[in-house]
């Protein structure tokens, strides 16, 4: 068994740029041992699930000290594997005794997060776990069959022997310590059948012995025997490759190839063994000219040909039925993510205002995301504004950015001081939340006659002021991260944007978007293209940025949810 074993540590504070390099660590080891990218893709999602957990739920022995990753990869007969090992020092959390949280009735009930460990129990094909040396170790692992496509015959496959047929194949079976001594009985062609005769062209049979992850049958290659499966276990898939959910189970007992031998056409069906296996190999002048001879076989055959097609039915009825909802989860995603796009101000806004110029874009990095914005008069004269960032990604993200949006929107309407609107919503985010997800805040009111900016901020970038010629990152009241701890107190601080200043907002996911290298896009290099667009729109401005942005990463496609708000003021 061929193996390697890496190791990668993650130092503490924990964010969203170690979440990365462990991804690119993986890949990295995935390219090097040629693993195919969907397993790749499970242990990144996986990984990524894990990390979050311990970073939102660990406390703070887990952010304090650095998290240990171990990646191992393995070789074993007719299968490979690769482990990722999980090793932190936050509080104790055993994942195989978690118990799921049920399902909520309607979108009013649900609860942010929760969902993650599930999903790795589910789709992981093993997972360990032990608490040692004040230490959790969370090991996950996925198994492919390299042979799956490609491979040679079955009977000429790395490690596959082949014996000739014994009685002792079929009469004696090992359970526990226990040996049963049975006749043919057991076998399904050979029920109710004259043992002395089946025993006699047996005799004349060989027994392939197939290592685990060994293809006994592949699509498309021709087949003219019938064979048994005496110990182990196969699966049957009606593609080429070995997808456990919808794999057709082959136990000890049954026999396979059946209608290929009899009709003289290929192969509809990859046949693997999911264990190690013997399977009795029955040649067509045996099958057809002599053992269906026999009173009983022709029956038992046509009875297991029933009892075949059975449970291929259900099992495509199965697999239609888990297409059908993945296709109907999509929906319901496209749903949110319409929903939360409503729930936020269309741009540009005010658009007939003359005094006034205001452009925004958030993009999530999945269907849905954690990043907002927000604008609007709280009387003639005065201007809400304000943007944020939750901690994480996807639905459970939305959610909290939904209830965030909308507990900052009541704030604003009763107090003309963000600090206040801060500090109340601290409060209410801090009630309840179970999740321990937070939102960065920066807000303020603009009086739009004066130009006179108040401004509070909770843990979010300092924007960036444009004026005249020159831009640069304004001042800002150092305020914790909102939503974590309750009773916190925040401060103000004021500006005023002249007359053309143009006011820029961002998220992180604008300043730390990198291509494979891993350097980050970056404050300065935001900073300096403002300094060259100086003279442009919002909207522009806008579009300016998410260019460059893309020229830098070499894709448009995005790692964190990015968003830009920008405000300019005119003469009227």
């Amino acid at each position: 068994m061929a193996s390697a074993e890496s190791s990668l540590e993650l130092s503490a504070p924990h964010d969203a740029r170690g979440l990365r390099r462990a991804s690119e660590w993986l890949k990295e080891h995935g390219n090097r041992h040629d693993i195919p990218a969907e397993q790749v893709d499970r242990l990144d999602l996986f990984l990524n699930e894990a990390l979050a957990n311990v970073i939102d739920h660990g406390g703070p022995a887990a952010l304090a000290s650095p998290i240990c990753l171990h990646f191992i990869f393995a070789q074993l007969p007719g299968m490979n594997e690769a482990t990722v090992a999980v090793v932190d020092a936050g509080v104790p959390f055993d994942p195989l005794a978690h118990s799921p949280r049920p399902a909520p009735k309607s979108l009013d009930e649900a609860i942010p997060g929760g969902l993650g460990i599930p999903m790795i129990r589910s789709l992981a094909d093993d997972l360990l776990y032990e608490y040692q040396d004040n230490h959790n170790h969370l090991a996950f692992t996925v198994r492919w069959n390299p042979l799956a496509t490609g491979a040679t015959d079955a009977a000429l496959a790395p490690g596959v022997r082949i014996q000739r047929f014994k009685r002792s194949d079929i009469s004696q079976l090992q359970s526990g310590n226990e040996r049963r001594h049975l006749g043919i009985s057991w076998l399904q062609l050979f029920r109710g059948t004259d043992e002395t005769a089946v025993i006699e062209i047996l005799n004349e049979c060989d027994v392939l012995v197939l290592p685990r992850g060994t293809p006994l049958l592949k699509p498309s290659e021709p087949n003219d025997a019938v064979f048994i499966l005496l110990s182990g276990s196969l699966s049957a898939c009606l593609d080429s490759d070995v997808n456990p959910d919808a794999a057709i189970p082959i136990g000890p007992g049954e026999c396979i190839g059946e209608i290929s031998a009899i009709d003289g056409k290929p192969v509809t069906a990859l046949v693997v063994a999911t264990t190690d296996a013997r399977v009795l190999k029955v040649t067509p002048d045996l099958f057809l000219n002599r053992l269906l001879t026999i009173p009983g076989v022709a029956r038992n055959l046509l009875v297991a040909l029933t009892e075949r097609m059975r449970r291929t039915n259900d099992s495509m009825m199965e697999t239609q039925r888990k297409q059908l909802d993945l296709q109907h989860l999509h929906k319901e995603l496209e749903v949110a993510r319409e929903l939360q796009a409503s729930m936020l101000p269309r741009s540009p806004m005010f658009p007939e205002r003359k005094d006034l110029e205001i452009a925004a874009v958030m993009e999530p990095a999945s269907e849905v995301g954690g990043d907002l914005f927000d604008a609007f008069f709280v009387d003639d004269h005065h201007l809400f504004i304000s943007i944020g960032d939750v901690s994480g990604h996807g639905i459970p993200a939305a959610l909290f950015m939904a209830r965030s949006i909308g507990l900052m929107r009541i704030a604003a309407m009763g107090t003309m001081k963000p600090d206040e609107v801060i500090g109340h919503i601290n409060d209410q985010l801090c009630a309840g939340n179970e999740t321990n997800l937070f939102v960065t805040v920066f807000c303020g009111f603009l009086n739009v006659t004066t130009g006179r900016l108040v401004y509070s901020n909770g843990g979010h970038c300092a924007p960036i002021l444009i004026s005249k010629d020159t831009a640069s990152s304004i001042p800002i009241p150092k305020g914790a991260l909102v939503g974590a701890i309750p009773g916190l107190t925040y401060s103000s601080m004021e500006l005023t944007l002249n007359l053309e200043d143009t006011l820029v907002c961002y998220t992180d996911g604008v300043t730390e978007a990198q291509p494979a290298s891993g350097e980050e896009f970056s404050e300065e290099r935001l900073t300096g293209l403002l300094r060259r667009e100086t003279g442009q729109s919002p909207d522009a401005l806008l579009q300016a940025i998410r260019r460059e942005v893309a020229d830098f990463t070499g894709n448009n496609a995005l790692d964190d949810d990015y968003t830009l708000m920008a405000i300019r003021r005119h003469p009227k």
